[in-house]
């Protein structure tokens, strides 16, 4: 026999190999993760992810594809429906393994296989890796800013003491050259620079001392000190505006036609829309994930959350938006024809069930109605009959109305 090409042979021979990879799908697909031994997780992998390609595409052609492995139609619309939609922006990958710990009793190596039906990131995980490293060098530039600023505000009170000595060795000098002179540069030279020093101290409270007869305004703007009095009001009224300021900025980073939670979480009165501020998606009441999400924002309606930028989290169908609703879209039979909404009910207005494999109609009421899962609906026995489809069991077991 020849040798497998990928990995060991999984049961007695090709067929049977073939049927445990086809019920391994058809399992997968219908609880999204399922538990089996780690070689045939990985032999089922490529199988898996090449029946949701042809999903994606939507045709009829990959459906009757899809058919060939995965025997079960309701397993088959689950995987074109649901599951296609959910793996549209993601360009392979769609299996994850999950190694588990051994089996007990034969010590089998086994794995979760699941498929990734999260939504793909906006951003590319090195570009969220890149983003934290500029804001990191960003943080470094400015606290090193920071502290070249501090250092000048902390040398004018040392400057004096250290220009006094350099001061007084070309003094030390000059004694050499002119000795007559020696003791008048010496004395004069601290004299000077004391005065220096102590004018930048001292001329505040000696004018103010000089004018405390006159008036307060006036005596202060001679002393120089008109700045620092007039700073203090300003800096507390900027205080109140910052706080002011503060206080405002969770309103202001509200979107526009959006609303905060209640208190205790809850809904305010009218607004039943849930927006997340972090992924920038909606959820309306009855969608997939609406109980499970914990409201950022409040919107009214669906119109008001695309408006302030949101989007449906997993697409319109998903959410099943009320604002915009389609009353059906037109399958590819013609005028009165219509594809399955996204949980299988019939579209408004199309009540007659069609079958594509066997091209067969079922009218309500008839004998397989219920039985029948309708992969495309029709409004009249007529659309149907003009799309080439016939009475299930002949007119007379479809009651057909318009030919009785």
């Amino acid at each position: 026999m020849p040798s497998p090409t990928k990995g060991p042979r999984l049961g007695g021979g090709p067929a049977h190999e073939r049927l445990i990879l086809a019920n391994l799908a058809t399992a997968l697909f219908e609880h999204d993760a399922i538990t089996t031994t780690e070689a045939k997780a990985k032999r089922l992998r490529p199988l898996a992810e090449r029946l949701v390609t042809f999903a994606k595409r939507g045709d009829l052609h990959a459906r009757r594809r899809v058919m060939t492995v995965v025997r079960d139609k309701s397993v088959v619309h689950r995987l074109f429906v649901e599951i296609a939609p959910d793996m549209a922006a993601r360009e392979g990958g769609y299996t994850r393994i999950v190694k588990i710990s051994a089996r007990k009793g034969d010590n089998a190596p086994m794995a979760v296989i699941e498929l990734v039906r999260e939504p793909v990131s906006a951003k590319p995980k090195r570009a969220v890796v890149s983003e934290a490293e500029g804001a990191t060098k960003r943080a470094a530039k400015d606290k090193a800013k920071a502290d070249k600023a501090a250092a000048p505000a902390a040398e004018p009170q040392d400057a004096p003491v250290a220009d006094a000595p350099v001061e007084d060795a070309p003094v030390v000098e000059a004694p050499v050259a002119d000795a007559p002179v020696e003791d008048a540069p010496v004395a004069e030279a601290p004299v000077a620079e004391a005065p220096v020093a102590e004018v930048e101290d001292t001329p505040s409270a000696s004018v103010v001392a000089d004018l405390a007869d006159a008036e307060p305004v006036a005596a202060t703007q001679a002393a120089g000190i008109s700045a620092p009095v007039d700073a203090a009001p300003a800096a507390a009224e900027a205080a109140p505006a910052e706080a002011t300021e503060s206080g405002a900025a969770p309103a202001a980073e509200l979107p526009a036609g959006a609303v905060a939670a209640n208190a205790d979480g809850s809904a305010p009165e009218g607004y039943s829309v849930k927006g997340n501020a972090d992924s920038g998606l909606y959820h309306v009441p009855g969608s997939q994930w609406y109980d499970a999400t914990e409201a950022e924002f409040w919107f009214v309606d669906a119109a008001a959350a695309e408006a302030a930028g949101f989007k449906p989290a997993g697409g319109a169908a998903k959410q099943q938006v009320q604002d915009a609703p389609v009353a059906f879209v037109e399958a590819e039979y013609g005028k009165g024809s219509a594809e399955p909404t996204a949980d299988g009910s019939a579209p408004a207005g199309h009540d007659i069930k069609g079958n594509k494999d066997s091209m067969l109609y079922h009218v309500p009421g008839s004998q397989w109605y219920d039985a029948t899962e309708a992969e495309v609906w029709f409004d009249s026995t007529d659309a149907a009959e003009a799309a080439g489809f016939q009475p299930a069991g002949g007119a007379a077991k479809q009651h057909v109305d318009d030919e009785a």
